[in-house]
């Protein structure tokens, strides 16, 4: 009498013992003679038909599974594609991955619940537990989305070409045109925020909705709820909350600014403790402690003594102004600087501390040229004689004053 119960070889059409590797050895089961063929399954779903093993062997997805299912979808895990009717090369890798979605296709799902609410969005790409869970789409909004970290894009349902990257990231926003690179970079910017771009851990994250505003840097622009706001270094406009029109580049500048605007500070530290408006800080440390506004300090450490003085100017390495609270001065150079040179001619104020259009300042060797200068204008000739040192421009002509 024949054993009914020889070994199930891999390849169809094998016979007992042609086979080096069974199913049986693989397993540790044991089959009846006749192999898959003989043995028949039923799949999960309304619809589905009973088939054979062998049939399901030799095949990656058949539509007799499920009738109603669309063409090239890959789904692995418990509950994924479950609902889908005409979407075509879908990828779902999880539970609950692409659970909802019926005509969408084109889109890849890794993670538990990633893209799960999602019904007929496009070209979507989920990785991560919760990554765009609640897209469904409509169109033509849900589509070419990238969420990559858990919850990354979790709450985005209509929103079109953002891209997440990091846990929480773009985690609360619905809209267009974002990019968020780092944990819980832009977090919490909802709808209507667009064109944001935020790399760095928490960049833009904590606050609220803004657009057209990037941000770089761990924290930068971490409070920001404003729109057009730039910030690039660690900790830059980190405080920022109703402050617009800012630009700050390098770690913590304009560190504490939480409602000044129209300020650009460049350098590490430029502008750290200024909460005041229309500043312009180039330099390390550049007006580091400054307060006042309408203060502009190029160089390094160019203002650094500033504090409460407003519509201050230095400009040079370690410029100073001759007080820390000092108002309306300029100052070039530090007290290294002995001499001011400039190709053009200076034409100071009036007592009144007012421009005016005449009395120009000149220097130079040998007697002025009359083809040269207005009426009013000043020269001062470094090679004079007596009475022949300072010039005035008078009815056309250059004339000794005396001195």
């Amino acid at each position: 009498m024949s054993n009914p119960w020889n070994p199930l070889p891999i390849e169809a059409g094998g016979t007992s013992g042609t086979t080096p590797f069974s199913a049986r050895r693989a397993l540790g089961l044991q089959v009846p003679t006749g192999g898959a063929a003989n043995i028949n399954f039923l799949a999960a779903g309304a619809g589905a038909v009973a088939r054979s093993v062998q049939d399901k062997l030799r095949e990656v997805f058949n539509s007799a599974d499920k009738p109603t299912i669309g063409i090239h979808n890959v789904g692995v895990g418990a509950t994924r594609l479950t609902a889908v009717t005409t979407g075509i090369r879908n990828v779902a890798v999880g539970d609950g991955t692409l659970v909802a979605n019926t005509t969408g296709s084109f889109n890849v799902a890794v993670g538990d619940g990633a893209l799960a609410a999602n019904t007929i969005g496009q070209l979507n790409t989920a990785l991560g537990i919760n990554a765009l869970a609640a897209n469904t789409g409509n169109t033509p909004s849900g589509n070419n989305n990238t969420a990559v970290g858990a919850d990354a894009l979790q709450s985005n349902i209509g929103g079109d070409n953002n891209t997440a990257v990091g846990y929480a990231a773009l985690t609360a926003s619905d809209n267009d045109d974002n990019t968020a690179v780092g944990t819980g970079a832009l977090r919490n910017v909802a709808s209507p925020g667009k064109r944001n771009t935020a790399i760095g851990s928490q960049a833009g994250g904590t606050a609220g909705t803004f657009s057209s505003t990037t941000l770089a840097g761990y924290t930068a622009g971490a409070a920001n709820t404003v729109d057009n706001t730039t910030a690039f270094g660690a900790f830059a406009l980190a405080a920022n909350t109703s402050g617009t029109l800012n630009v700050a580049v390098g770690p913590n500048a304009l560190l504490t600014n939480t409602s000044g605007s129209n300020n650009v500070a460049v350098g590490t530290n430029a502008l750290n403790s200024s909460n005041a408006s229309s500043c312009v800080a180039v330099g390390r440390s550049a007006l580091v402690s400054s307060t006042g506004g309408s203060n502009t300090a190029v160089g390094d450490s160019a203002g650094s003594s500033v504090t409460t003085g407003a519509n201050i100017t230095c400009i040079g390495q370690n410029a100073q102004p001759s007080a820390a609270g000092a108002n309306n001065e300029i100052t070039f150079g530090d007290a290294n600087s002995k001499i001011l040179r400039t190709a053009a001619g200076i034409r100071p104020g009036t007592d009144a501390g007012a421009f005016q259009a005449v009395a120009t300042i000149y220097a130079g060797t040998g007697v002025p040229n009359n083809a040269n200068g207005i009426n009013g204008d000043f020269y001062f000739r470094s090679d004079g004689g007596a009475g022949t040192c300072i010039y005035q421009r008078r009815a056309g002509a250059w004339v000794a004053t005396g001195a």
